[in-house]
């Protein structure tokens, strides 16, 4: 099969509790799905995306530390599909894991050869990875893209849709990343000849794409089921070849 003309891509940001709470796992469960960091302790992703090596190298490698619990050592290591860059440094490289080779900066002439852009954020490195499989049409749905900002003298907001109890996570109430950049600036390469960008949040302030309620989001996705093994194979077989 070929990959699916829509993909969604599962960010941490808090505005997914609104999806959540509208059985968003349960509607998505079969689609074309990229989760990025701990959206696979929530969800059933097609393939998970990450770049903190402390974090995941932690994970991938059974090292508990500061970054990683144990408990979460054996559910990553039993994920189908984990995808990273070159920036993760992961020896030996378990099967379950593809390893992209990392770009300086970002062209739509990226690929397993010429390397993928991460940039600072999962996300961006995800959206570059979602528009290559899908050849740069169809549609591409973020999720939890929420650019949480935050004010001198305010109450730590919240910047993600889980708990520090169920997560441990050194991101979670860190805002001064988005605070300090443009988001425009940071997404304005997949604003022009990419999969048409929705984001399923309407009080995110990433402003460069177009915002949807969940409701519209929900009605948008084709009802067709995807096989999630025949996806994840044509993934393989096209940022490995296979």
């Amino acid at each position: 099969m070929s990959i699916p003309n829509q993909c969604i891509i599962i960010g941490g940001g808090a505005s997914i509790k609104e999806g959540i709470a509208l059985s968003l796992k349960e509607k998505i469960q079969d689609k074309f799905v990229l989760g990025i960091n701990f959206a696979f302790h929530f969800f059933q992703p097609t393939c998970t995306l990450f770049l903190d090596n402390k974090v995941w190298s932690g994970h991938l490698m059974g090292n508990s530390n500061t970054y990683c619990d144990s408990k979460h050592i054996k559910k990553i290591r039993q994920e189908p599909l984990i995808i990273t860059s070159t920036m993760a440094k992961i020896k030996p490289i378990p099967d379950n894991v593809i390893v992209l080779k990392q770009a300086d900066k970002y062209t739509r002439e990226q690929s397993k050869i010429c390397g993928f852009y991460v940039g600072h954020l999962t996300g961006v490195f995800a959206i570059g990875v979602a528009s290559y499989l899908m050849n740069y049409s169809g549609e591409i749905f973020l999720l939890g893209f929420d650019w949480t900002k935050s004010n001198a003298g305010e109450q730590i907001p919240t910047t993600h849709f889980y708990s520090s109890k169920e997560i441990r996570h050194k991101g979670m109430g860190m805002t001064n990343y988005y605070n300090k950049h443009d988001s425009k600036k940071v997404f304005e390469m997949f604003l022009q000849n990419h999969p048409k960008i929705y984001n399923v949040s309407s009080n995110s302030n990433i402003e460069c794409f177009e915002k949807i309620s969940y409701t519209t989001f929900f009605e948008k996705l084709q009802k067709a089921e995807c096989s999630q093994n025949e996806i994840r194979e044509e993934i393989k077989l096209t940022l490995k070849g296979e």
